[in-house]
């Protein structure tokens, strides 16, 4: 095999659901195969394997339910090569062919670092990444949704890569390029969006940083002058998310949440019914509103399975209840406000509270 990494879908030939699941499996390859004939970068391969026919791969990987898909990294270094490869659930979209080779291009190894564009040519790959993943689709499926996208044009090498460093690692699916040379900054800008104003003066593009996200309608930027790189992190995930937004743990909502890393995550809890006669959801607005980048904003149904390890772990014993987690790497997570308490008020003092925690660390 040429690849570091395998997509495998177990499956039982008289399954439904593995019948249902074939073509998105297939077309998925399909665009694997596209982008590497690009000459894009993408060293991973599709597999399945029949379980009716396969029993000790069954055993071997653990398979309960059909189907199931696997992610096998193929180590070439191992002292035994002829141990099986460990496996770990796929833990992305299966709705369409496009989300799922996304997902899994945009979490390879390769791709968790800063991509360094001075050189045109390497601009040109990387906007031929963005680009490729922008226009993955299947005749049955709609387009996948281009990842954010940050260019940093700081003069300070070290500060690009820290901002890329604490991003990588608060979300899988973000490309990072960096590049002191302005032309190449503005090549990737056009290419991204084309509505962006390529007759700009240098001076209004170096040492800046540059997030075009699908949420926010453009490319928005800022200034480096004078910041550190968590703030610029901060600011970053602040412009690539909605004010609020519901709590979606398919997306890469979930890989923040799991890692902490970037500013911190208040998430309302509450009975999906009473988010329509409270004035519960307008306090968190206005919290994200004066408070963008400090933290993610969310609401989700307490019903949510996935949400239940976050409520206990903040010790969360009824509802609706407010949670604060993980501001900054260092905040305990069991701060909470509840019932009557929940205000934008209470809640800006809590965050105030959390960042006047971690300056005193």
């Amino acid at each position: 095999l040429n690849y570091d990494t395998l997509l495998v879908n177990f499956y039982a030939p008289w399954c439904a659901h593995s019948k249902a699941m074939a073509p998105t499996v297939g077309s998925t390859a399909r665009l694997l195969g596209e982008l590497r004939s690009q000459g894009l970068p993408v060293n991973v391969g599709v597999g399945k394997v029949n379980v009716d026919l396969s029993t000790e791969l069954k055993e071997i990987h653990n398979i309960k339910s059909y189907p199931t898909l696997k992610i096998i990294k193929l180590d070439r270094t191992a002292t035994t090569p002829d141990a099986p490869p460990l496996s770990t659930p796929y833990p992305g979209p299966t709705d369409t062919a496009s989300a799922l080779t996304a997902h899994l291009v945009s979490t390879l190894d390769a791709y968790h670092q800063l991509h360094v564009i001075d050189a045109h040519a390497a601009a040109g790959r990387f906007l031929g990444l963005v680009t490729a993943m922008d226009g993955l689709q299947h005749d049955d499926d709609n387009s996948a949704p281009l990842p954010p996208i940050v260019v940093s044009t700081a003069k300070n090498e070290a500060l690009s890569k820290e901002v890329a460093e604490l991003l990588l690692s608060g979300s899988a699916v973000v490309f990072v390029a960096a590049t002191k040379n302005t032309t190449n900054a503005e090549m990737v800008l056009k290419g991204i969006d084309e509505s962006y104003d390529t007759s700009r003066h240098v001076s209004t593009i170096e040492n800046k940083i540059f997030v075009r996200s699908p949420v926010n309608g453009g490319i928005l930027e800022t200034e480096v002058s004078g910041r550190d790189g968590e703030s610029l992190a901060r600011w970053v995930m602040g412009a690539i998310w909605p004010t609020i937004s519901r709590f979606d743990p398919s997306s890469s909502q979930g890989d923040i949440i799991r890692s902490g890393v970037i500013g911190g995550l208040m998430l309302l809890v509450a009975d999906e019914k009473d988010f329509l006669h409270s004035d519960w959801l307008g306090a968190l607005e206005v919290t994200a509103d004066a408070y963008r980048g400090e933290a993610h904003f969310l609401y989700a149904n307490e019903d949510e399975p996935r949400i239940g390890p976050i409520v206990q772990l903040a010790s969360v014993t009824s509802f609706p209840a407010v949670v604060l987690i993980s501001l900054l790497r260092e905040f305990p997570p069991q701060t909470v406000v509840g019932g009557a308490h929940i205000n934008a008020a209470n809640l800006g003092t809590l965050l105030v509270n959390a960042r006047r925690f971690n300056e005193e660390l």
